[in-house]
């Protein structure tokens, strides 16, 4: 993840310029227009996969940022707050792999039978489970936090690179 860090944000707003032309254009299409579904699908692929690379890190600096200074309340429920609530770098995440869940079902099918399809979809499912599992660890360390004011290692929660600037 730290060596693809720093292309992440280029893939991303490659991605979304992609996504753009595409759906304003998408009336314009003649010629493989049948394609234009396989190829909004392969951008936001490449716009969640720059998502997790470039939200992991934040995730990981803003708890390491909380765990750091423990004592100042209000810097740590921001911290929180960027990792886990609404709209928030978990919650984008999830909804990303639900979304390519859905768009990876429809260009299944628009090609294949159903038959195999719960098998790859099963794939995008663990993903959101495992991001929503994160959700309820992230919100139960808040939670403690403000009962207790302390925090878990950042490594017992899966937050094992300390960032460089702290």
């Amino acid at each position: 993840m730290q060596k693809m860090l720093p292309a992440a944000r280029e893939m991303r707003m490659g991605a979304e310029q992609a996504l753009e032309a595409l759906y304003r254009n998408r009336a314009a299409a003649r010629a493989n227009a049948d394609t234009l579904d396989d190829v909004i699908f392969a951008a936001w692929r490449l716009d969640a996969l720059g998502m997790k690379i470039q939200f992991s890190n934040e995730i990981n600096h803003y708890y390491w940022d909380a765990y750091q200074h423990p004592s100042d309340g209000e810097r740590v429920e921001n911290d929180f707050e960027e990792i886990s609530s609404t709209n928030a770098r978990l919650e984008d995440l999830r909804d990303a792999t639900t979304r390519l869940r859905g768009l990876y079902e429809k260009a299944w099918l628009r090609e294949n039978r159903p038959y195999w399809l719960g098998n790859v979809l099963v794939r995008y499912d663990n993903l959101a489970d495992k991001f929503q599992t994160k959700i309820v660890t992230m919100r139960d360390a808040q939670r403690q936090y403000g009962l207790q004011k302390t925090l878990l290692p950042p490594q017992q929660l899966g937050f094992f690179l300390q960032p460089s600037d702290h």
